[in-house]
């Protein structure tokens, strides 16, 4: 493929709804729209072939004058958004990874044709067809699940809409973020501005389920939901809470809601084994993606692994 056939853009240069039919067209994830790159990314720019064949954005920051590529918090997967047409784009695109940046830490997606090497890491996802009816899919609960969903029941535990943003954010970095390596009050600010985003587009809904009224939430959980994915995109159990199970319930909530549909609920992951298990409690299958890295040793070497 010669050169000129695509260009490399700076976010300003980019026709956001050529792009954004590029990716709605050749996939059902949200994270590679122009929109959702605004909300997450410090900066980004991208691959372009032709005229929006193909689409490869370019996450990037700047760490002590050096431009690294990377994958922003709130966005699992990224990668080539493309057609049959042009799979070998993808490999193209790696190569202008290796030739322009000296770090690079980015994943890509669940249809990646990545090919095997030293530069890929195997990721896991977990997903759920709802297509079935809530009780067939019930029956692959797990002891653990279905005794934690009773342990609900005796804490009368009931689910509602929850609409402050800005408190569910709070809850989130006090929760969550603390346990995440490199997780600051920036992201915060980009989890809110996701949250009000999605919301305006009636693409996301925070809920959160209560034990007593006027009492906190015992947990939380933003979903967006894009084309027929619902993506569990930020989950919050209260500490003080975690005996009433009430993830449990919101999870089992949103399979009853979108039972017999042609949805499903997308976990976002994990690699951490207590997570995924508790996303294979409620039967969900393991669906792979790929980290694509390299580092500055790595580009003065290409040279030499070209040749072994």
């Amino acid at each position: 493929m010669s050169k000129n056939q695509y260009n490399f853009l700076k976010r300003k240069y980019i026709n956001d709804q050529k792009w954004n039919e590029c990716v709605e067209r050749n996939s059902d994830l949200p994270y590679a729209l122009t929109w959702y790159l605004d909300c997450v990314a410090d900066n980004w720019s991208a691959l372009v072939l032709r005229d929006y064949e193909a689409v490869f954005p370019i996450v990037w920051k700047k760490k002590l004058g050096i431009q690294i590529v990377y994958t922003p918090f709130f966005c699992q997967q990224l990668g080539l958004f493309t057609d049959s047409n042009h799979p070998s784009f993808e490999s193209t695109c790696i190569k202008f990874l290796q030739r322009k940046f000296l770090f690079c830490d980015l994943n890509l997606h669940y249809n990646s044709v990545a090919e095997s090497s030293k530069f890929l890491k195997l990721r896991y996802n977990y997903i759920l067809p709802l297509n079935q009816p809530y009780e067939k899919i019930a029956e692959n609960y797990s002891k653990n699940t279905l005794r934690n969903l009773a342990k609900c029941k005796l804490h009368h535990i009931y689910l509602e809409h929850y609409s402050d943003v800005k408190k569910f954010s709070y809850f989130y970095e006090k929760y969550n973020g603390q346990n995440i390596r490199g997780y600051n009050s920036e992201h915060t600010r980009k989890l809110e501005r996701l949250i009000e985003e999605c919301i305006k587009r009636t693409k996301g809904e925070i809920v959160a389920v209560y034990t007593i009224p006027q009492n906190p939430p015992v947990a939380l959980l933003f979903y967006i939901k894009h084309q027929n994915r619902i993506i569990n995109l930020a989950p919050v159990t209260l500490r003080e809470a975690r005996e009433t199970g009430g993830m449990f319930f919101i999870i089992d909530s949103l399979i009853r809601r979108y039972a017999e549909t042609n949805t499903i609920l997308d976990f976002e992951g994990s690699s951490i084994e207590s997570i995924a298990r508790f996303y294979k409690g409620f039967g969900a299958k393991q669906q792979n993606f790929w980290t694509y890295r390299h580092t500055i040793l790595d580009t003065f070497l290409m040279p030499f692994y070209k040749n072994h």
